[in-house]
């Protein structure tokens, strides 16, 4: 992807809005990994347990959520020629999601499920609807759609269904009103935030961010719109099944439809990488690869699950929550951390640096990011999550702890990092 600085740079929004959202997710990723290894021993058996209901929502909307925003407002603009449509309504999304979060995460945490708990979920869910509409304003201006329009459009759209089913649900635990199964529909709102939304707007910026940061052009863009269908068909079709009371071999026929897209989009990838023009791959973009890498395996997973039935003397509840680890933190968590060593010191380096190329010497992006600690983050992390996965596989709890402690460690490597760049 090629543009003009210069009249890009009139487009996008002020660095203190990306920085802020950037900087945020970095904190709730912190404290979402720590939280992890505090309560490492609720990892066994059964979902459902405040202390797991809490650390996921402090890492989705806490980090992967924040995280899509800032990378989502810079985005738009470079992508699509347009400004976003309200910086003021960004600004007030951050600070009444921020609040909606936090106590959100407080009440699932104590299982303090008060109408508190409720308002502070209506918050949140205002929060996503202000982003929600900055997003679809923003998009209404967009001349040129491609493949990237695509998928956010479709991502946004998700992203309104899955809080709606969320405040439906909080709602549901204070009040109990509903006639269906609260687990079930629980189950629709966990795909249709992970798939439908964090997928969708993942697989749309990989279509643009990789072939920037690796130089890559003219490849063939036919199996991301297969795997942009197949997602569509799979997470609707899955949602429909699951609400109308087939929980088992529609939703499953469905699942198997989101891996084939899950597969497609990883053949998509590798064509992009193989057209690429820089060979050698960085730390970010090598914990991009190993992103991908922990999507195959959690897809596959999948299929073998719903192929064979449980694993031998393996119960499903272990499966459940190892295969959702593995998404969670091998596959969005690799991605974010890999694309931020990309996008961070690129969004300093045009700031501070931009205006005085030919005018005296400026650091190159590699050189403002710590590379050594890097590759040591990377690395730890790759192999954190593998293990931590695997232990829950077999419910082997002091292997489990050893994955979190290692993975805390890289996040806090990674925060380091990445307030280092943000600092320069």
């Amino acid at each position: 992807m090629s543009f003009d600085m210069a009249s890009t740079a009139k487009l996008t929004p002020p660095f203190r809005l990306v920085a802020t959202y950037f900087i945020t997710s970095i904190l709730f990723f912190l404290a979402g990994t720590v939280l992890t290894l505090i309560n490492y021993s609720d990892f066994q058996g059964f979902y459902f347990q405040p202390h797991i209901l809490a650390i996921v929502h402090t890492l989705a909307l806490g980090w992967i959520t924040m995280s899509i925003s800032g990378a989502m407002y810079q985005l738009i603009p470079v992508v699509f020629r347009v400004r976003v449509y309200s910086i003021p309504l960004a600004y007030l999304q951050y600070f009444v999601l921020t609040a909606g979060s936090l106590g959100m995460i407080y009440g699932f945490y104590e299982f303090n499920i008060s109408p508190g708990f409720v308002t502070f979920a209506s918050i949140a869910f205002l929060g996503m609807i202000a982003f929600i509409i900055n997003v679809l304003m923003s998009m209404a201006k967009v001349k040129e759609w491609n493949i990237t329009a695509a998928h956010f459009l479709t991502g946004i759209v998700f992203l309104l269904v899955a809080v709606s089913i969320g405040l439906l649900l909080a709602m549901n635990l204070q009040y109990g009103f509903l006639m269906v199964n609260h687990l079930e529909i629980l189950k629709v709102h966990a795909h249709v935030v992970l798939v439908g939304f964090v997928t969708m707007i993942i697989f749309g910026a990989v279509y643009q961010l990789v072939p920037m940061f690796s130089l890559s052009y003219n490849f063939p863009r036919g199996f991301g719109w297969a795997a942009y269908f197949l997602l569509l068909v799979g997470i609707v079709g899955y949602g429909l099944a699951i609400t109308l009371g087939d929980n088992t071999e529609l939703s499953d026929v469905f699942s198997l439809v989101m891996v084939a897209g899950v597969f497609a989009f990883l053949v998509q990838a590798a064509q992009i990488f193989r057209k690429r023009v820089r060979r050698k791959l960085d730390a970010g973009l090598r914990q991009t690869v190993v992103s991908f890498v922990y999507l195959g395996l959690a897809a596959f997973a999948v299929a073998a699950s719903i192929a064979l039935g449980p694993w031998k003397n393996t119960p499903s509840a272990d499966i459940a929550l190892s295969v959702g680890f593995l998404f969670f933190f091998g596959f969005i968590g690799s991605l974010i951390l890999g694309q931020m060593l990309k996008i961070a010191p690129f969004l300093v380096w045009v700031r501070k640096y931009s205006s005085m190329v030919g005018l005296t010497d400026v650091p190159s992006l590699h050189e403002m990011v710590d590379q050594t600690l890097s590759y040591v983050q990377l690395y730890l992390w790759s192999a954190a999550v593998a293990v931590a996965s695997g232990a829950l596989v077999f419910s082997y709890m002091p292997l489990f702890l050893v994955g979190c402690s290692a993975m805390t460690i890289s996040a806090i490597i990674y925060a380091y990092v990445q307030l280092k760049i943000f600092r320069s």
